[in-house]
């Protein structure tokens, strides 16, 4: 497969939170996204993907009522892009030293505070379940856990992975062809072990 095949990236920057939402909507999430406060919403969205991991970061700059559930084939992990106001994930309060993982029925209610950005990583059942196990981990992070999954992290660990995650993704809408392979596999292994990792060895709450 030619390497261009293997990896899209793309940034959006629609009209309000609702179109937002509509350009997620049926991709590997279901979401359905509402400002709940007048005057200019400016949101954006970054995308970079493979066939078998998908990584974006959402921006919202005012208060928005959030439902995002994942696709069943899915298992996906959330952690916020920068230090930000608590939101809550489930009846569990969330802080800029959290990572979520999402339970792909229940998804994610609730209400983000002006200023709102975060990650999504996104991968495949089967290649997660692949990635687990040769780390000799795969009973420590759930498939498909009931009502998600919470951990804390040590804030060290949370930089390394901020980093990690903006960096691959200006690198992949830098559209860099002759990088293009390189990139593609830092999503689908180095950066997808690296979360793995952090979660299965973070905190609960």
């Amino acid at each position: 497969m030619d390497s261009r095949e293997l990896l899209q990236a793309q940034v959006a920057q629609p009209g309000s939170v609702e179109e937002l939402s509509a350009i997620v909507n049926g991709t590997v999430w279901t979401t359905d996204f509402r400002q709940l406060e007048r005057g200019d919403e400016k949101a954006q969205l970054a995308v970079a993907a493979t066939p078998r991991t998908v990584l974006l970061q959402v921006d919202l700059s005012s208060r928005v009522h959030q439902f995002a559930a994942p696709n069943a084939s899915r298992v996906c992990f959330g952690l916020p892009s920068r230090p930000q106001a608590p939101f809550m994930f489930g009846r569990r309060l969330c802080d800029c030293d959290t990572i979520m993982q999402f339970d792909n029925r229940a998804g994610m209610e609730t209400v983000s505070q002006s200023g709102f950005s975060a990650f999504a990583l996104s991968v495949e059942h089967e290649h997660f379940g692949a990635i687990a196990e040769s780390l000799g981990i795969d009973g420590a992070v759930p498939q498909r856990p009931v009502r998600g999954s919470v951990k804390l992290m040590q804030p060290e660990t949370m930089s390394r992975l901020r980093l990690s995650m903006q960096g691959l993704l200006q690198a992949a809408l830098e559209r860099d062809e002759s990088a293009t392979g390189n990139i593609a596999r830092t999503l689908d292994s180095d950066l997808l072990l690296e979360v793995v990792m952090a979660f299965a060895g973070g905190e609960e709450p």
